[in-house]
């Protein structure tokens, strides 16, 4: 173990740990821990204690300690919140596509069937949600925002914005102004969650046929070759009578790679 920091500073040793001794200008690092592991937030918590009790110690150097425990307990936070939610997302499994959309004829997962699939494992792992809003910059849409709060005290903001679902697929008027908002939230609320924990959809009836959840990295392989061959992502939702791209089960992503592939080749030609 090489030098401490204090001791580089010019200090002598006898300073570390012992605020009496230290120069004006040290820091108070902990001691090497001979016992058992000490998290570095518990170490300078003790440091924090022994130089309260030193009347030598003064208002400055106590400043620094907090401000020094303050970030390295933010960091640790931050580590927590980064291990559990791979922990929680590696035991979240797709969700069914449970209920039919009248207007579209599209399936989709509603809050109900993903609060039973996801809200448990989240919970289990320490994670709470809490949703609001805010001003959205496209125009007739909703700004659903979501606090993903973990129980080490760490916490994370996602932003949404959604289109404000007042008028059917026709164009015209089919909600009340009560409905229509209502329904833009809970739409929003799905669609948060399921990007927050990056959680799958697919239909019942195309995984008994054999078909598998589309992974992330398909639908953005996915969207990459619509913008590139300048396709429609209506019509391939349309097509599959799925709401998002993120509905789609791997069998039929590939399909759709497949065939824009096809149409990239015959543009070449």
């Amino acid at each position: 173990m090489g030098k401490t920091d204090v001791e580089k500073n010019g200090d002598p040793p006898g300073a570390v740990g012992n605020p009496a001794a230290a120069g004006s200008n040290s820091v108070l690092v902990p001691a090497a821990n001979t016992g058992g592991q000490v998290s570095e937030t518990a170490a300078i918590l003790s440091m924090i204690e022994r130089a309260a009790r030193d009347p030598a110690v003064d208002i400055d150097k106590l400043e620094r300690l907090f401000q020094m425990r303050e970030r390295v307990t933010t960091r640790e936070s931050e580590v927590a919140f980064n291990a559990a939610m791979a922990t929680a997302q590696a035991e979240l499994k797709p969700v069914v596509r449970n209920t039919k959309n009248d207007q579209t004829g599209k399936k989709y997962a509603d809050l109900d069937a993903l609060a039973r699939a996801v809200d448990p494992i989240v919970h289990k792992h320490g994670f709470g949600l809490s949703y609001g809003e805010f001003q959205p910059i496209k125009p007739n849409h909703v700004g659903i925002v979501v606090d993903v709060m973990h129980a080490c005290g760490h916490s994370r903001q996602y932003k949404y914005e959604v289109p404000a679902d007042g008028v059917g697929i026709k164009g015209n008027t089919n909600k009340t102004p009560t409905w229509a908002y209502g329904s833009s939230l809970s739409y929003g609320r799905r669609y948060a969650k399921l990007c927050v924990f990056d959680v799958a959809t697919f239909d019942d009836d195309g995984q008994a046929a054999g078909s598998t959840p589309a992974t992330a990295s398909n639908v953005e392989t996915l969207r990459a070759l619509i913008k590139e061959t300048s396709a429609s992502t209506e019509w391939i939702c349309q097509h599959y009578s799925v709401e998002t791209l993120d509905d789609l089960n791997g069998k039929q992503i590939a399909e759709a790679i497949a065939g824009l592939h096809a149409r990239k080749r015959q543009v070449k030609k």
